[in-house]
């Protein structure tokens, strides 16, 4: 015990001088590390663990303006001395943090995965990593687990945001009070609002950027400025009542939930009530203040930096599906490199005394430039590609890539009613008779590889592919609705539309009524219009991400891969014998299974290529295999003999 509290004395003084230390504050970062490190290791036990940022933002709020607001009416606030404490307070754990990040993902990180690492790390190392996340968000972005940087987004934002607030905050101090009540006060409604308007626009957007988070911010500015200007009688209901509805947004919440929004304002009001009305006299603030949870507190910035590498790195090593034993093992980890980083690096490098000022600045920004020159270079050189791989390995991480010009033409469920009225793309423009390519995400990869196959035959593609959808009409989200809606309306009105192709990833949907009778009322509205209807069912998914399978057998990368036993493919797309059932004779159907797997086998890697770009969506290539037997189906419907 003597050694939490004897830490805790010390660190105080390092951050506020004589400025008081509230213990029940480092309580509350506790919870919001902890909440953060939980959701990561198994959200579906603590779905609204990522809250715990939000909770970070108000907290971070309240003590940069308490610090401020102290050292202004003490005259020793100077602009200088506050970056240069925050440049003391997170580089010097970021530095570390990120450099032995990028250290292990020379070893076992594929070209494009390496590729988006070195972009956030260039990124992050100048506070614009939420720039880069808000500009990769798609359908097909990497899944945010395997990236091991995307944590710093919410340093990006508060380092932004610290930018320009103490700027304002200060000239206004010197104003009278209704002029600082009404400046926080309008910079929160404003944010707020904005955040409302662009949440179903972009949500993207307003989750990683800093005009729909500066309202979480300014609350905790907004906490700091009453608790200077008034003496407000601690209330220990109100602060049980704050405690509560942090605790519970943990686990009410999840990903699902629109955030931030209408609802974050439970968590931040929660957070409020605490620092307002919060006192060692009561439950909460004793409770918050016990010694071992305030040291968690005080290492939560060096855990939180820690955590998100470690799980990532051990999701791409071994399995994303992390094993009970295996979290304990990294959550240990995790706490225990917390502790030696704050120790060791974040504690000494605080201490005014240990380097000088024009040191820290110096060295701060040659470590900043080099993380932008290593991440220029990695995206330059595709990840390092022929720095850590020989053309044949190259080759077939390459073969991994899906087309640009497919993705950025696709859908989404995310956009908005008036973004899915755009015209769709369109493969050999000039063509006469138009191939329609319906369907999910599934149906991407499809259009540019039959715009290939068709270019010689005078026809073109038309690629109508949502991602995200996997309800056809019927659905409750409404974008997927009104979208099939649409595509089915033009199609069945575009005369020149002769064959309409169908790729969906419909596993665990194919029993449900509803997507059959949907399925059936589109083919029927094509086939009564005399359409060629041509169904491709879902290609198998394989067990693991492409990249896992080549880095697996980098050595052995010229022979074929197998990622499932065929049978096995078959008792998990139960819906294989429904579908071909619920189609009418005239509908031609395509098995993609026929084509990447043997009679036991089904690959992952073949020819010296990735059959996909992920565990499910198929790469060009094998989209080029389905695209030959494509058009040899429309060509045996005209009458000629099929390519063989």
């Amino acid at each position: 015990m003597n050694f939490f509290l004897t830490h805790l004395l010390e660190l105080s003084q390092l951050v506020v001088g004589d400025m008081e230390y509230r213990k029940d504050i480092d309580g509350l970062r506790a919870l919001s590390v902890v909440s953060v490190i939980a959701f990561h290791a198994m959200g579906s036990v603590i779905s609204g663990g990522f809250i715990g940022v939000d909770v970070f933002f108000v907290i971070s709020g309240y003590l940069i303006t308490s610090i401020i607001i102290f050292e202004t009416i003490n005259g020793k606030f100077s602009f200088i001395s506050f970056y240069e404490r925050r440049f003391r307070r997170i580089l010097p754990a970021f530095f570390l943090v990120s450099f032995l990040s990028l250290f292990v993902s020379v070893f076992c990180l594929s070209p494009n995965q390496m590729k988006d690492f070195a972009q956030s790390f260039a990124a992050a190392g100048v506070s614009a990593s939420n720039f880069l996340f808000w500009h990769e968000a798609g359908y097909f972005d990497a899944d945010s687990s395997l990236k091991p940087l995307i944590h710093t987004w919410s340093l990006a934002v508060e380092e932004q945001y610290y930018l320009f607030f103490p700027l304002f905050f200060c000239f206004l101090l010197k104003k009278r009070e209704g002029i600082v009540i009404a400046f926080i006060i309008s910079l929160m409604v404003s944010s707020f609002v904005f955040s409302l308007y662009i949440i179903n626009k972009d949500s993207a957007a307003n989750f990683f950027l800093l005009p729909s988070r500066v309202w979480e911010l300014v609350s905790g500015s907004l906490c700091a400025w009453i608790l200077y200007r008034r003496s407000l009688p601690k209330s220990a209901i109100l602060s049980f009542l704050g405690i509560v509805m942090i605790l519970s947004s943990f686990f009410i919440f999840s990903e699902e939930t629109p955030f931030p929004g209408v609802y974050t304002s439970i968590p931040v009001v929660g957070v409020m009530l605490v620092i307002l009305f919060s006192s060692n006299d009561h439950v909460v603030g004793r409770t918050l203040g016990v010694a071992p949870l305030s040291f968690i507190g005080l290492i939560s910035y060096s855990a939180y930096l820690w955590h998100q590498p470690l799980f990532v790195f051990s999701r791409i090593i071994g399995s994303k599906d992390l094993s009970v034993p295996m979290i304990g093992i990294l959550v240990f980890v995790t706490f225990l490199l917390s502790v030696l980083s704050w120790k060791f690096v974040e504690t000494p490098l605080r201490n005014k005394n240990f380097l000088s000022r024009k040191v820290v600045f110096l060295s701060s920004f040659v470590v900043i430039a080099g993380m932008v020159a290593i991440g220029a270079s990695g995206h330059i050189s595709h990840g390092f590609m022929k720095q850590r791989f020989n053309d044949d390995q190259a080759s077939v991480f390459m073969s991994s890539n899906l087309d640009d010009a497919a993705e950025r033409c696709q859908y989404s469920r995310d956009d908005s009613v008036q973004s899915i009225n755009r015209a769709p793309c369109v493969y050999n423009p000039d063509g006469g008779v138009a191939i329609a390519v319906v369907g999910n995400s599934h149906a991407t990869p499809i259009s540019p590889e039959l715009g290939k196959e068709v270019a010689q035959r005078n026809m073109s593609v038309i690629q109508y592919a949502i991602g995200g959808c996997y309800e056809l009409t019927d659905d409750a989200h409404g974008i997927c609705a009104a979208w099939h809606n649409k595509v089915i309306d033009d199609i069945n009105h575009n005369e020149n539309i002769k064959y309409v192709v169908i790729s969906y990833r419909n596993d665990g949907y194919v029993m449900d009524s509803k997507y059959i009778s949907s399925m059936n009322r589109m083919v029927d509205s094509f086939l009564k219009r005399n359409k060629v209807v041509i169904y491709v069912m879902q290609a198998p998914v394989i067990m693991h991400h492409i990249d896992k399978y080549i880095y697996d057998n980098l050595k052995y990368i010229s022979a074929p891969v197998a990622s499932r036993s065929l049978e096995s493919w078959r008792d998990m797309y139960i819906g294989f014998d429904e579908i071909k059932s619920m189609l009418p004779d005239k509908v031609i159907v395509i098995d993609p299974a026929e084509y990447f797997c043997s009679s036991e086998e089904c690959y992952a890697i073949r020819d010296k290529r990735a059959l996909y770009v992920d565990d499910n969506h198929i790469s060009p290539y094998a989209a080029s295999l389905v695209s030959k037997q494509i058009v040899n189906a429309i060509l045996s419907q005209g009458g000629w003999e099929p390519d063989r």
